[in-house]
């Protein structure tokens, strides 16, 4: 009987409750409604807002219900429905009274998304309709924070053409003089503000305007912004962290008391779509140059993306052919495969008196490029290819590469013999000795082995054979190379460049020559004490990366300690660049083809590398 009496009384108080608020008025509801929102209740106060603003019928309460729920969302951290319900207020009622506050609300939502750029819009569209002087003041206050930290010189420029500015002129042409300070344009700075003085501004911007110039001519410290955009989360984020605290201390170690250089970083994550999307938003990130990606095809994305913005791209890392092809403003601080290829060509004939070669390189787009661009400098030269052999990825028997070898070099023996004799040494001829001493191998051999097959007898015609073979391959061909009995020196490319590779392979390797983009002794004095300030000051050793990210920001600090402020006038200082002194390299870009001409020429001898060629 109780319970029954505690039901009834309970049903009593609920009931006119419930009904109550299903027949509340729109004014009962948005006095609730606010009860609850000023007592900090946002989310029950959302929940009589979106009740309120449903009501379409004789509701005078309806827009400020809209903005109420919007401001309710920003409490609850809902970003995208405080948007979402801001943006209705703007778009349906464009004249309320409260469009300014939905700006303000919509701009505040993008401020905690970190999108900096549709925040400012907001922000000044606020400032434009407000008819309260402590929202301008709050919408101004905010906008300038953003302004100095955040957003681009061409994010103010795109806003101030977007709409017949009134009220948030003033300030608008404030930013854009303050932006171009920032970034050493010192005298179109001036300008702006004194056109701007000239236009009888209100007294409260003319004084903003004055202290400005008055605060720059006092303090010049323009900014060069370098945008870098590396895979730090990607397959290759440990290379690309390494290769960011290389810049990163090479900042730390300048002097320089000019500009103050500033790294805007994008993560491309490794992939091309973020690229792609990283690469946009540098540009409106009012960055001088861009540092592209370690990979050639991404670098090449951004190149071709950058082609008509006037930002200067460098390359720092990559070796691809043709990548400076792209665009007149793109620089390649590591020299490609063509330039190693015809560089190691140039020392074999010119330094090291060779005439005669022979190739064995992967078949893939890396080994054809270098080979050809060795035997291409080679025929330029007056030298000679006598064989060109592949391999393809995974081969570890290279007796039939070795023997094609063989036998081409002793067909030139023989026509060398019988020209020699006054003959003409044509095909045929060469042919017929080919055959005779071909059959005194196979009488002479156990096997009988053919004269290719048969290693008794030395191939001594082939002056240099080039072998730009993996890391992996090095040693099946090393040993095989020694086994075939072919007196010619060993050429190497990049990837020979393994000390202890070397040494394990010294009895067949020793006397080698090989180019390489980048080394350094470790015994070196400048890399001792680099790696030793390097680990204080980051608590890391270095990687190679480190020393590429080191370089190349040294050589853009360079440029900016010249007085090179905007991107146009770095790529023009690049352009006259000679035998900078980086670890392990030099960059040379003096060149046509804006690609790093300088490359190491390296011997491997008695069981140390010693670099072969002088500085340029």
């Amino acid at each position: 009987m109780k319970k029954m009496q505690k039901m009834w009384l309970l049903l009593l108080f609920v009931l006119p409750l419930v009904i109550f608020g299903q027949n509340s008025t729109p004014e009962e509801l948005f006095s609730r409604g606010l009860i609850l929102y000023r007592n900090g209740d946002y989310e029950q106060a959302k929940t009589n807002f979106q009740e309120l603003s449903a009501i379409k019928k004789n509701n005078p309460r309806e827009t400020i219900a809209v903005l109420l729920l919007a401001k309710s969302f920003l409490h609850l951290k809902e970003y995208e429905k405080t948007i979402e319900a801001a943006g209705t207020l703007i778009e349906a009622y464009p004249a309320s009274r409260y469009v300014a506050h939905a700006f303000y609300v919509r701009a505040s939502a993008y401020v905690h998304k970190r999108d900096f750029n549709n925040a400012l819009d907001d922000f000044v569209y606020a400032l434009e309709f407000s008819s309260s002087a402590e929202l301008s003041r709050l919408a101004e206050s905010a906008a300038t924070t953003m302004v100095d930290h955040s957003v681009s010189l061409r994010k103010i420029d795109d806003l101030v053409q977007s709409y017949p500015w009134d009220k948030a002129r003033p300030i608008l042409t404030i930013w854009r003089a303050h932006l171009k300070y920032k970034k050493g344009e010192m005298a179109s700075a001036n300008q702006i503000l004194e056109e701007f003085l000239a236009s009888k501004p209100s007294a409260r911007y003319a004084t903003i305007a004055e202290q400005l110039v008055k605060k720059e001519m006092q303090n010049v410290v323009p900014q060069v912004r370098i945008g870098i955009l590396q895979p730090v989360s990607g397959y290759f984020s440990e290379e690309a962290q390494d290769f960011l605290r290389g810049c990163a201390f090479a900042l730390e170690k300048s002097s320089t008391g000019g500009a103050k250089i500033t790294l805007v970083v994008k993560d491309t994550r490794g992939d091309i779509v973020e690229t792609i999307n990283s690469t946009f938003a540098l540009t409106d990130s009012d960055v001088a140059l861009v540092i592209s990606e370690l990979e050639g095809q991404k670098a090449a994305v951004t190149a071709g993306l950058l082609k008509s913005s006037n930002i200067p791209v460098v390359i720092p890392v990559s070796t691809e052919n043709n990548l400076t092809q792209i665009s007149d403003d793109v620089f390649q601080f590591n020299n490609d495969i063509e330039k190693r290829g015809s560089a190691l060509a140039d020392y074999a004939i010119s330094t090291l008196n060779m005439r005669t070669f022979a190739t064995l390189s992967p078949a893939d787009e890396s080994g054809n490029a270098i080979a050809d661009a060795f035997a291409n400098r080679v025929d330029q030269l007056g030298g000679k290819i006598i064989s060109q052999q592949w391999y393809y990825p995974g081969t570890t028997d290279f007796s039939g590469q070795l023997e094609a070898i063989r036998q081409a070099g002793f067909r030139l023996t023989f026509r060398d013999s019988l020209r020699t004799l006054g003959k003409e040494g044509d095909i045929a001829q060469v042919d017929s000795m080919y055959t005779k001493f071909d059959r005194y191998a196979r009488r002479n051999s156990e096997r009988n082995e053919s004269l290719a097959k048969y290693t008794d007898i030395s191939l001594r015609t082939i002056d240099g054979f080039f072998v730009p073979a993996y890391e992996e391959d090095i040693p099946y061909i090393a040993s095989q190379f020694a086994l075939f009995n072919i007196k010619s020196r060993l050429l190497g490319g990049d990837t020979w460049n393994n000390p202890e590779l070397l040494r394990q392979q010294q009895r067949y390797v020793n006397g080698l020559v090989f180019v390489a983009g980048f080394y350094i002794s470790e015994t070196d004095i400048d890399y001792i004490n680099f790696t030793r300030d390097f680990r204080i000051s980051t608590a890391t050793s270095p990687g190679v990366m480190a020393l590429y990210g080191y370089n190349v920001m040294n050589l853009i600090i360079e440029a900016v300690d010249a007085g090179n402020m905007t991107g146009k006038d770095i790529a023009e200082y690049f352009k006259t660049v000679k035998g900078f002194p980086g670890l392990g390299t030099q960059i040379s870009l003096n060149n046509e083809r804006r690609v790093n001409s300088y490359v190491n020429i390296l011997q491997f001898q008695d069981g140390l590398i010693n670099r072969m060629n002088e500085a340029d």
